[in-house]
Order: structure tokens, then C-alpha cells, then sequence
């Protein structure tokens, strides 16, 4: 597809993102083991831990948590036979970590019972002991026809990347709340191309480049500004490349600069991402030392920019 992708001088700036992809990482309808008949339920314990399809199971929190029937008349679900109850707080870790640039979504039905008038419930997503996310609320049904949804985007960065994802559900009055079709997906949705600088700041005098992205069967590229397309001279290379290079950089050389390319995939996506900044003059690259030095260094490097998406027609 043709990537185009507007820049000036100053920094690397990932604005937006381009496709994305998810899948779902957990889900539990809470339909093994089976409660025996009578009493027709059973908690989160050691035998239910035996017996349950997986190693990684749930665990109480206090007074604790199980499992419970249908046969118990005291709710109904679309989702199996069972749902899980909570007296306190039950929660599972999983072996899944949190990842950067992806955005999670925790979402559950949730019921009262029929001998209930009501309970708060928690649902909630951590990462080691650091919670991302939770949504509390109180159910007024008996058929799980009520849910809710936990929506956490996770940027580039974050304290708790690479700790393992906790789901956590609970409650915050006397009353118990009962959860089902409980699910954990994620969407991992990759930065936005960037046009890479040499350096942090453009000064006039100096070898100065442009980078643009790279990949494998990345073609056709073509570099331009205010006056069009660039062709290469005795100052200026790398005009249809993945790099262009002033040796050396002129302070007329300030501006906006575009990279058009092909990128193998064969999609009608176009992403621009722009930046404006100023060449800063020769003999004025030597800041000033402490604070005063980096705000007048600031002050020549004017920044903004914009990202955009868009299909083409």
C-alpha cells in the first residue's frame, strides 16, 4: 500500500496507530467441575481446585467464593449450567502479561439471587498488584441479563508491563452478587509509521538525515517538500530511499517533509503524521548550561504535530 508520511525537523513522534488485532485471552462460563446435586453448589477450595479444568483456578479472598447450579432456583443463565458467587473477592491469575499498545476488555454478566434484594459487585483487571481497571455497580436481575465491561487501553508504557494479568470479581455490600461468561480480550494495535531524525535538533552547518519506516518489501519511495518531489544534488541524497540526508544542513532547508512509499501489503490505507520545527541557525547550537540554556534551545524548536487515517477511495 502507499504510506505517506509529512515531518519537519525536531524529533521522533508516534502519533496514532494503524491496524489493529485482538483476541480473547480468558473466558469461563464456570461450567467445570460440576456442584453436586445437593446442596448444589460448592466453593473455590482445594476439591474444586482438583477438579477443575485447568491448573491456574480461582481463589478466594475471606469468607470466600464457589460455584452454584441452576437446580438451586436461585437464578438462570444462558450461559451452561453454573455460575460462580462471591462473598468476599474470588480472583484468577492468568499466564498471560500485560503487553504495551494494547488496549484489554474485561467484561461479565452478573445477577442477584432470588433471595437476594440486592449487593454490589466489583469487576476488576490487574496486573501484579497494580490495578488497571474496575467497574462496580448492582445487579437487579435473577437471568444474567445484565453486564458489564471494563475497557483499559495500555500505551507504550507502564509501570506493571510484564506482570501477570489478574482477574478479580467481588463485592462491596452484605449481599452476593453471581458472575458468568466471563471474558478477557486484547487488542494489540501497532504504533503509527514514523519518519526517524538523526539527531534531536537540526542545526544549520551540520549533517542532518531523515529515516524513513522500513520493512520487508518496502519499495518505491519518494521524498518531497513545499517545492515537490526532491531529486537528489550535491548537498542533498537519498531522495528516493528510506533516507535522506542533508550534508550539510541549510537553514532554508526548515519545512515540512513528506515520504511516500510502498509497503508490500496491498491495503488502501494512507497515514500522515506532521511535525513542525524550525533549523536552528549555525552558532547557536551550543546551549546555554542549567535550565536557561534547554528553554531558549526549546524556544528555536517549535513542535506540533497531527496523525491521520484514512482510506482511500
Amino acid at each position: 500500500m502507499k504510506m505517506k508520511l509529512t515531518m519537519c525537523f525536531m524529533v521522533m513522534l508516534a502519533l496514532g496507530m494503524s491496524s489493529a488485532f485482538g483476541a480473547d485471552l480468558f473466558t469461563e462460563s464456570f461450567e467445570t467441575p460440576v456442584a453436586p446435586e445437593d446442596p448444589g453448589f460448592m466453593p473455590f477450595n482445594e476439591e474444586s481446585q482438583a477438579s477443575a479444568p485447568d491448573e491456574t483456578w480461582w481463589s478466594e479472598e475471606g469468607s470466600g467464593g464457589g460455584i452454584m447450579a441452576q437446580e438451586t432456583g436461585w437464578f438462570t443463565t444462558p450461559y451452561g449450567n453454573q455460575c460462580a458467587w462471591s462473598n468476599t473477592n474470588v480472583h484468577i491469575t492468568l499466564t498471560d502479561v500485560l503487553e504495551a499498545n494494547t488496549t484489554y476488555t474485561l467484561s461479565a454478566n452478573v445477577a442477584i439471587r432470588t433471595d437476594d434484594v440486592g449487593g454490589d459487585f466489583l469487576v476488576e483487571l490487574l496486573a501484579g498488584d497494580t490495578v488497571l481497571g474496575s467497574e462496580t455497580g448492582t445487579p437487579t436481575t435473577t437471568d444474567f441479563s445484565e453486564s458489564v465491561e471494563v475497557v483499559i487501553p495500555i500505551g507504550a508504557t507502564h509501570a506493571a508491563l510484564g506482570q501477570a494479568l489478574t482477574i478479580r470479581l467481588g463485592i462491596n455490600e452484605e449481599l452476593q452478587p453471581l458472575f458468568d461468561n466471563v471474558v478477557l480480550s486484547s487488542e494489540f494495535v501497532p504504533p503509527a509509521p514514523v519518519i526517524t531524525p538523526s539527531s534531536p535538533y537540526a542545526i544549520a552547518g551540520k549533517y542532518f538525515a531523515l529515516t524513513a519506516p522500513t520493512g520487508e518489501g518496502y519499495v518505491d519511495y519518494q521524498w518531497s517538500d513545499k517545492n515537490g518531489d526532491i531529486t537528489d544534488d550535491e548537498r542533498i541524497s537519498g531522495a528516493v530511499t528510506d533516507e535522506l540526508a542533508f550534508e550539510p544542513l541549510e537553514e532554508t532547508d526548515a519545512g515540512t517533509y513528506t515520504v511516500t512509499y510502498d509497503d508490500g501489503t496491498g491495503a488502501k490505507e494512507v497515514v500522515e503524521v506532521s511535525i513542525e520545527i524550525d533549523v536552528i541557525p549555525a552558532g547557536n547550537e551550543v546551549p546555554l548550561t542549567g535550565l536557561l540554556g534547554l528553554g531558549l534551545l526549546a524556544g528555536a524548536c517549535v513542535l506540533g504535530g497531527s496523525s491521520v487515517l484514512r482510506r482511500k477511495k
